[in-house]
């Protein structure tokens, strides 16, 4: 099982804007890593992981678009992580984020934008400037 398609995942609505999803089998798969390397990423913040009902984790595959190589987000994808996580978003919640389209970002999601070479900072500000506004 290394693609899981959204309506099989269950309790995370909504599934339509979320899928698919990889496993951690998937991604070390088509990263050419070990599972404790892709672990170490997810643990630094450097992938985006929603945890399961079983204590695994899904990978949305948004996270890579038009099959770019799976790996490592920069560490900018951390911080926007923390700013989020701050204003009190799970991860289901910090996976819908990145997957939105957003003007901020030429009308692409923020995978999209940084797989274009879009930067960083702009990403990080979209996540402060969010979260500041969700604190009002």
């Amino acid at each position: 099982m290394g693609v899981v398609d959204a309506n099989e995942v269950g309790a995370m609505t909504p599934e339509a804007d979320l899928g698919p999803f990889l496993t951690i089998e998937a991604v070390a798969r088509r990263g050419g890593v070990p599972l404790g390397q892709v672990a170490e990423w997810t643990g630094s913040d450097r992938l985006v992981a929603v945890p399961t009902s079983d204590g695994s984790a899904l990978y949305p595959a948004a996270q890579w678009p038009n099959g770019s190589a799976v790996g490592p987000h920069e560490v900018g994808v951390a911080e926007v992580v923390k700013v989020l996580r701050e204003a009190g978003c799970g991860w289901l919640t910090i996976a819908q984020w990145f997957q939105a389209s957003d003007q901020r970002f030429s009308g692409m999601n923020a995978w999209q934008w940084l797989h274009a070479g879009g930067a960083m900072a702009r990403v990080v500000s979209a996540a402060r400037s969010d979260a500041a506004r969700w604190a009002q």
